[in-house]
């Protein structure tokens, strides 16, 4: 499920027969917005709330309209979407070892490619930060982080968090300042971790990078 910005009366879901419908908190009700062919494994927002992506079973992902009220199918993934986001660009990931970057009309942006390293295994959830230029992928022992370099226009891969006998990272989570990431496993374990780019001391204030466009500013000893 995932709850679009500035839409706070609407909880948008998919369903097992392909449906995706938006829970309306007001009325204690839901209605269908469209529906895909197969199972719904994954649902996502854009970062100012206008569009929800879907990903089902058959690799299709589809995007609809939160202003005009409107869907259609954008791409058909490679494999089964279950790593889902929509950032900067739309990312999806499966059970290919294959990481996407598609633009919203679904042409492909970039693709990294992991079937060469048998540790890679299913990418399972993925999660944008709250300025849409970093990710976070979930995959087995590991998750994976890109961030998007506006000057070349691509995404890159800058961390690959290796940790033995995590198993399969089921659940990712962002602070909402961007400087936290948090993560959640098979196992029942969560775990935070500090995403800052860098940090650096200027005077009394504390600089945290957070993203290549996004910095924390703190003074020593006292708030942000």
């Amino acid at each position: 499920m995932t709850w679009p910005k500035d839409h706070n009366n609407d909880i948008i879901f998919g369903l097992a027969d392909g449906k995706v419908r938006a829970g309306v908190l007001k009325s204690n009700k839901s209605n269908a917005l469209y529906s895909g062919e197969t199972y719904v494994v994954s649902i996502a927002s854009s970062r100012d709330g206008s569009t929800v992506i879907s990903g089902h079973l058959d690799g299709s992902v589809y995007s609809y309209s939160m202003e005009n009220q409107s869907f259609k199918k954008i791409f058909t993934h490679h494999s089964v979407p279950y790593g889902l986001g929509y950032g900067e660009s739309i990312v999806a990931a499966g059970n290919d070892q294959k990481v996407t970057f598609y633009d919203t009309f679904g042409n492909v942006l970039q693709r990294f490619d992991y079937t060469h390293d048998e540790k890679v295994k299913d990418f399972t959830v993925c999660q944008f930060n709250p300025s849409g230029e970093s990710v976070a992928l979930g995959n087995f022992n590991r998750f994976y982080v890109y961030n998007f370099n506006q000057k070349r226009g691509q995404w890159e891969e800058i961390v690959c968090k290796n940790i033995e006998n995590y198993y399969t990272v089921t659940a990712i989570c962002w602070k909402n300042d961007g400087s936290r990431l948090v993560t959640g496993n098979l196992c029942g374990s969560v775990d935070i971790y500090d995403a800052s780019v860098k940090k650096e001391k200027k005077g009394k204030f504390l600089l945290n990078y957070v993203s290549p466009s996004q910095v924390i500013i703190q003074v020593q000893g006292g708030g942000k």
